[in-house]
């Protein structure tokens, strides 16, 4: 039991996201797609939708939502 709780603290399983809202001119970073939903009031399969679809039209006319592409430093020796 204890290998299978090792690999699920090892999978990161939440999306960072970039919300801009096209009205204010302001990019805020959410750490995952269920927060940037409670941010904007929406929920959080709108968002999901938006990234999975590549979907780069403006959610309601107003924020565009992105998700963060995070790159890990690997050493090699």
């Amino acid at each position: 039991m204890g290998t299978r709780f090792k690999l699920l603290a090892s999978t990161k399983t939440s999306q960072a996201v970039i919300v801009t809202d096209l009205i204010s001119d302001v990019s805020t970073r959410y750490l995952s797609a269920r927060r940037a939903a409670d941010a904007l009031g929406i929920s959080n399969s709108t968002v999901k939708k938006k990234l999975n679809n590549k979907n780069t039209k403006a959610y309601k006319g107003r924020y565009v939502i992105k998700g963060v592409v995070e790159i890990t430093r690997v050493n090699l020796c």
